[in-house]
């Protein structure tokens, strides 16, 4: 399994694109995106499973998982995404130095071409870009330096990594201080700066996490380079959003009079878009990772649990993971059929000793009544029906809105002439897609 923070494996691993054709199928990993911003614009050729056989994709937001299960994408298997958060987040604790952080993100006309195991070249015609123009009026108006000095806010402008070599462009402005990003601690700056003025870069979602206010700056000349996906401006962005120099210069001077605190209505937007605020979340992503799923070249899928370093248990996974064929099987089944294919997936726990997968398919009342934990339940299952058996399945037969589907069982390791076989009675009710709820009893 590989950890990926970007699309295109290859590339992180020294492989020029010219070469992945040639080792493409040669990379049988399965790829686990913790990503390195969030998946909110329209990046299907980037993020799309077929580009990196991603097979587990940790989420900050439920708008990404919404953007992310379009078509365009290819995830057929909606089981991929994780809502968890991202791990990264984890160290955002706010300690404000009354700074404000302006930095715009990137465009691909005001740069020069990568170049392989280099930072990108210095562009000649960068200080003649609309870019540059915007940015240095702002970085130079005098009633933002002066608010700025009057109430004890330093101001600093971030360039992007990608441009960040167009450092010497920039003369020495009193009250502003210029860094390349390539220099400066991520974490630190962003927990550091007080407010964040940005256009469209993907830091903003860091900053509104920390529910700290974030201004966006949208002058007509500076378009975005992405398209909209699971994230729109107008109506879910964590600030302001300004298209003229003044009224830019205005909102800052405002937020630095007022302590730059993050409005309420901001951040409200903010509570609706993370699904956590906490600092956990390379523990809930740990957590997940120590079972996770591979199919291999027969198409048959196995579970991995992970139970410490170097104690790892395999199964054959017949049960949990509702494949694409059994989908549609189960789609286009009659009731009586569904009820037979779920008893299979039961017996299918029993027999791997998963009793915990049964546990929770049980009727609450039914738990209640009989088993108040997990563990009471493993015991009662060890007790009444150890071992592994061949199961013979009869007709369900259906009372109100609940099937009975008895179920024989005979130890694999019994004779012919052994009496020692099991009566089953499954009890199950169907619930939407292929779930169900279910009590049993035995004979």
């Amino acid at each position: 399994m590989v950890f990926a923070t970007h699309g295109g494996t290859h590339s992180f691993n020294g492989l020029p694109n010219s070469y992945v054709k040639y080792v493409s199928d040669l990379i049988h990993s399965d790829v686990t995106c913790i990503q390195h911003g969030l998946s909110v614009q329209q990046l299907a050729q980037e993020l799309n499973m077929l580009y990196n056989n991603t097979t587990r994709y940790y989420c900050a937001s439920k708008y990404e998982i919404k953007n992310l299960e379009h078509p365009i994408y290819g995830y057929e298997d909606k089981s991929v995404f994780r809502l968890t958060g991202i791990p990264r987040y984890d160290g955002l604790v706010s300690n404000d130095k009354k700074q404000i952080l302006i930095t715009p993100t990137w465009r691909a006309y005001i740069s020069m071409p990568p170049v392989m195991g280099q930072s990108r070249p210095y562009y000649p015609e960068f200080k003649h870009t609309n870019y540059y123009k915007i940015y240095y009026k702002l970085l130079t108006d005098s009633k933002l330096i002066e608010t700025a000095r009057r109430t004890g806010y330093k101001l600093i402008y971030l360039l992007h990594p990608i441009i960040s070599s167009q450092i010497v462009d920039y003369p020495d402005i009193d009250g502003v201080e210029i860094i390349p990003a390539t220099t400066v601690n991520y974490e630190k700056i962003l927990t550091e700066s007080s407010l964040m003025l940005t256009d469209y870069s993907g830091v903003q979602f860091d900053f509104a996490y920390m529910r700290k206010p974030v201004v966006y700056y949208h002058p007509p000349k500076l378009p975005p380079h992405y398209k909209e996906g699971g994230f729109f401006y107008d109506s879910m962005g964590f600030g302001e959003i300004c298209t003229e120099h003044q009224q830019m210069v205005d909102c800052l001077c405002e937020y630095m009079e007022n302590n730059c605190e993050m409005k309420p209505f901001y951040k409200d937007r903010a509570d609706d878009f993370f699904a956590f605020s906490d600092h956990d979340t390379c523990k809930r992503i740990y957590d997940d990772i120590t079972e996770y799923i591979a199919k291999n070249d027969d198409n048959s899928y196995y579970i991995f649990r992970v139970k410490s370093p170097m104690n790892i248990s395999i199964l054959l996974d017949t049960y949990t993971v509702d494949i694409q064929q059994f989908v549609k099987k189960y789609t286009n089944a009659g009731e009586q059929q569904k009820i037979g294919m779920n008893a299979e997936k039961v017996i299918s726990a029993l027999n791997t000793k998963d009793y915990n997968y049964i546990y929770k398919k049980l009727d609450d009342q039914f738990k209640k009544n009989n088993f108040g934990t997990l563990e009471e339940f493993e015991n009662y299952m060890k007790q009444n029906l150890n071992g592994i058996f061949d199961a013979t399945y009869y007709n369900a037969t259906k009372k109100n809105e609940v099937y009975e589907q008895p179920v024989t069982l005979k130890p694999k390791d019994s004779s012919d002439n052994d009496d020692n076989t099991k009566k089953l009675t499954i009890i199950m009710k169907l619930k939407e897609g292929t779930d169900f709820v279910m009590s049993f009893s035995i004979n």
